[in-house]
């Protein structure tokens, strides 16, 4: 038999087998355009040899790819699906029959879903390749940036961003939230033992230079905040320390206090040796 155990016993794949059996036993004359078939594609598997290979009318030929899509399923439902499209375009080196607007329709109706289905959740990179993947983001960025973007020198209506509002409220929050659960803390967070470059860090400076922070939404810091922030930042400084018992530390201030329990360290006291108003706390002094 010409069929493979790969296809779906239905009935499409009896009208396949008949007109395939049909094509077989009969001469078709010279006068008559024809095609090659693969009576097994060779995206399933099939090969090229003379055994595999058929001569079919334009009509048959697209009636056994339209066949092919209704025997299979899954990925190998997926090609024949594409093929079924790409014979529907019609070019310069193949007669094509004119197919009627509802099965075109049909027909990319079902492609589209299974491209969708196939790609889901695939990032660039998964599907082109790293290389490919960077040409495609430089192009996309390219083609929405500055005057490329519709957006650009425009602002969205008080209108449209109710709109907008309205149409995302109750979406992507909770369970829904793609990143719900998502555990990105110590080395799960991508960003895990980096630093910014100074370069970076002038860049960031300078775009939010003068632009309101809008997590306060119009608040004003208060002093004893200003202050904690002032002492959070100055602890991810690395210091180094003597004490005439102990030797030499370098490290920050929290990573003292947590060594050495036993000597009741402040970390406000020690603000203070590092402000230069104290020489030393609890023995401890900086190291030059």
């Amino acid at each position: 038999m010409y069929l493979s155990k790969q296809f779906i016993q239905n009935k499409y794949t009896k009208w396949y087998h008949n007109i395939i059996l049909k094509a077989k036993i009969r001469i078709l004359p010279t006068e008559i355009y024809n095609e090659k078939h693969h009576i097994i594609p060779r995206s399933l598997g099939g090969n090229d040899n003379e055994s595999n290979i058929i001569s079919l009318t334009a009509k048959e030929h697209f009636i056994c790819h339209l066949l092919l899509t209704k025997m299979t399923s899954g990925q190998q439902k997926h090609k024949m699906l594409k093929a079924l499209w790409c014979m529907s375009w019609g070019n310069k080196w193949h007669k094509r029959y004119r197919i009627p607007s509802k099965t075109y329709e049909s027909i990319r109706h079902k492609f589209a879903i299974e491209m969708s289905l196939r790609l889901k959740g695939k990032s660039y990179e998964e599907i082109y390749g790293i290389d490919k993947a960077t040409e495609i983001r430089e192009q996309l960025s390219k083609n929405n940036s500055g005057v490329n973007n519709p957006m650009y020198n425009k602002k969205h209506t008080k209108k449209s961003k109710q709109a907008m509002s309205i149409k995302r409220k109750g979406k992507n929050t909770g369970k829904d939230n793609p990143m719900y659960g998502v555990d990105r803390s110590g080395e799960k967070n991508p960003f895990f033992g980096q630093r910014h470059t100074e370069e970076t860090k002038q860049h960031l400076s300078k775009i939010r230079k003068g632009k309101p922070n809008y997590k306060l939404r119009g608040r004003l810091l208060s002093t004893e905040h200003r202050r904690k922030i002032s002492e959070n930042r100055k602890d991810r400084i690395t210091y180094k320390w003597y004490h005439s018992k102990y030797g030499y530390e370098k490290c920050i201030r929290t990573e003292l206090i947590k060594k050495y329990p036993e000597l009741n360290i402040k970390s406000s006291e020690l603000s203070m040796v590092i402000n230069g108003r104290y020489k030393h706390h609890r023995g401890w002094s900086l190291s030059s």
